[in-house]
């Protein structure tokens, strides 16, 4: 199933939501417009989060969602600066200007979500461990085998 999003009930879409499309040869267009990344970046986070639209009733549940997501796998979005990719946090005012914003992704309730996140960090630190602990082992197999 697509994602599929509406930006038609956020005040001042057109400014908000997008911007004029970046061109092969690196030029911005003057009739194309693009998603914003804050924009695309937000429309991805409602199945992450488990809210499929953002309201002035629900903007605590968006903010505490992408901080415990943010804080257990990292920030959603990445910039280049300096030559150096830096996470990127989806701001309480990125949220506020996108009031509005709907998207047809599946909804969790509290423990829903709580529910996804402990699993998918079970798994991605599960992974890691082994990774890590196979790490070691190579490097200890190494150094043994270089002291014979």
């Amino acid at each position: 199933m697509s994602l599929d999003y509406n930006f038609e009930d956020i005040k001042n879409f057109e400014d908000i939501c997008y911007r004029p499309a970046i061109m092969e040869n690196g030029e911005q267009s003057e009739d194309m417009v693009q998603v914003s990344p804050i924009t695309e970046s937000i429309v991805w986070a409602t199945m992450s989060t488990g809210l499929h639209k953002i309201t002035e009733k629900n903007l605590k549940d968006w903010y505490i969602r992408l901080n415990v997501l943010s804080g257990l796998f990292g920030p959603p979005m990445q910039r280049i600066i300096d030559g150096e990719r830096v996470g990127v946090d989806i701001s309480i005012q990125d949220l506020i200007t996108h009031i509005g914003l709907r998207t047809n992704a599946e909804t969790y309730t509290e423990a829903q979500f709580w529910m996804k996140c402990r699993k998918r960090a079970q798994d991605e630190y599960d992974r890691m461990f082994k990774r890590n602990v196979s790490d070691i082992h190579e490097e200890i197999k190494s150094e043994q085998s270089e002291d014979l």
